[in-house]
């Protein structure tokens, strides 16, 4: 496959570690969030080519993709099923906890193999760009520490990431985001009917879901706790997850900052007293879903806030709640439940 790349400027993004901030495995802008059509949409087809803009970058590609590797993005494995996109996928990097996905999904990743899952000491995925490059994949979905776009240029395989996780979302996070996610890998896979119908479906059940609002009257907070309690943050307007809590009738009580995702202290937490928390944690499994609960109850003073005082924890895995893809309706659906049955 032909690549014609033009750089654009970068967006300034500052980095945060996959253990403490919950972001990725990457560089995270700590200001991002809901789209433009310009910068993360892709566009139609231009003749023979499919082309789309990126992360600051343009692309135009000769052909879809056949042997795509996907790293460390579970967000992005419903759409690229919804889209014919998954079958396509001859590689990944990193961990998909089961809990995300259906077993029809967890089935096909099964199949795949996985170059690797080790992490440094950091919480970062280790590979290297001669790793990746080795694969003979001709397209990689997701950055990966020194595996970015600046790391693949010159080796004539395209590397894309999720534009929540670059910089390139702007303004306050919506549900509209979710959609240009959706259109991107549509246009990508050259399956724009099959992303037409994941939209409306999923329309479909946001809708359904907005109508019960179980969480009318209530405050909450969004946060990334550290296992000890001693480095937290704190999700505002620029995350997905602010119109998911907002959906299901809560105040997001840091819902006066603009950024995505920031280091907050225990003092700010107590002073917005949220009646809710969502404990947002990246690992799969029961014990990493516990530590996301301990990681809150360790907050110096959280039983002074009526979620500490009452328990009322919800542990989430991240990309239920970020960046935009198919999994925010899901992370909807799981918060109405959990305020249903609270």
């Amino acid at each position: 496959m032909s690549l014609h790349r033009r750089g654009l400027a970068l967006i300034a993004a500052a980095t945060l570690s996959l253990s403490l901030a919950a972001c990725s495995d990457s560089s995270e802008s700590t200001n991002a969030s809901s789209t433009t059509a310009s910068s993360s949409s892709a566009a139609a087809s231009d003749g023979k080519q499919i082309t789309f803009q990126n992360c600051g970058h343009d692309y135009a590609l000769d052909s879809v993709p056949e042997k795509v590797m996907l790293v460390n993005r579970a967000g992005v494995v419903p759409t690229l099923n919804a889209v014919g996109g998954l079958d396509n996928v001859h590689m990944l990097a990193g961990a998909f906890p089961d809990e995300y996905f259906t077993d029809e999904v967890n089935a096909k990743l099964a199949g795949i193999k996985n170059l690797t899952q080790k992490l440094d000491g950091g919480g970062h995925l280790q590979i290297s760009k001669e790793e990746v490059v080795g694969t003979g994949s001709d397209f990689i979905i997701g950055y990966a520490g020194n595996v970015d776009y600046n790391a693949m240029e010159g080796t004539g395989v395209p590397i894309i990431e999720e534009p929540g996780f670059c910089g390139a979302l702007k303004g306050d996070a919506s549900w509209d985001a979710v959609w240009d996610h959706i259109n991107f890998y549509g246009n990508l896979f050259q399956a724009d009917e099959q992303a037409t119908k994941y939209i409306e479906e999923t329309k479909e059940r946001l809708a359904k879901a907005e109508e019960k609002k179980p969480g009318e009257g209530l405050k909450v907070a969004v946060l990334y706790p550290s296992t000890d309690g001693s480095v937290n943050y704190a999700y505002g307007t620029g995350s997905m997850s602010h119109p998911i809590v907002e959906s299901a009738g809560m105040e997001n009580v840091f819902g006066d900052v603009k950024d995505r995702v920031f280091e907050v202290t225990a003092e700010e937490i107590i002073a917005r007293n949220p009646d809710v928390i969502i404990s947002l944690y990246s690992a799969g499994g029961e014990e990493n879903k516990q530590q996301a609960i301990d990681g809150v109850k360790a907050i110096t003073g959280i039983n002074e806030t009526t979620a500490g005082k009452e328990g009322a924890i919800l542990p989430m895995l991240l990309y239920f709640a970020e960046p935009p893809s198919g999994l925010s309706i899901d992370g909807l659906e799981m918060v109405n439940e959990y305020l249903e049955n609270r």
